[in-house]
């Protein structure tokens, strides 16, 4: 198992190997999405089963010693202090240097208080749901969602998806004059 093999290494990857270690090998009830051996985390597309990450079995309550090594395995890439100069490396780093640019954190809550919704002004911390009530406090139900979502595509814009929300805000412009 190399670094090169997978796309990311995350905390959530390393909380679900510590958990299949402490589970003795069992992955039920752990969410595919969170495992580093799924199918989209690796760079050829095959699942767990598919790359041996893990024996297959029609139910995988049983304890899986193939799963244990490879989750062991996993989380020497978490200790592993020797940086490797794969393409996704030098990608993670490009990211981590964009994100402290921004004020990211590794800890983002993306349901509660995402980054790209956060703002830095004058030593406050201000979320553009905040500036978005301000603003259309006096509004009417169609005018201020217009409004709204005019501001929070153009504050995130260059935080989250570029172009793609500059555009986005020119629509719901289009809307509120179209109204």
């Amino acid at each position: 198992m190399e670094r090169k093999d997978f796309k990311e290494k995350t905390d959530k990857h390393f909380k679900t190997c510590e958990k299949i270690i402490k589970n003795n090998g069992v992955c039920w009830g752990i969410y595919c999405g969170d495992c580093p051996f799924t199918y989209a985390n690796n760079v050829n597309c095959y699942g767990c089963v598919d790359n041996r990450y893990r024996v297959w079995s029609a139910v995988s309550t049983v304890k899986d010693e193939t799963l244990i090594e490879n989750a062991k395995e996993f989380l020497k890439f978490k200790n592993n202090k020797k940086e490797d100069c794969s393409m996704n490396n030098i990608l993670d780093v490009q990211f981590k240097d964009i994100n402290r640019a921004y004020n990211y954190t590794e800890e983002n809550d993306v349901v509660n208080k995402p980054n790209h919704y956060q703002l830095k002004v004058n030593g406050m911390d201000i979320e553009v749901k905040d500036l978005i009530k301000a603003i259309v406090k006096n509004m009417n139900g169609t005018k201020a969602y217009y409004v709204g979502n005019i501001i929070k595509y153009i504050m995130r814009a260059e935080k989250k998806n570029g172009i793609e929300d500059y555009k986005k805000a020119r629509k719901y412009l289009d809307f509120l004059l179209g109204e």
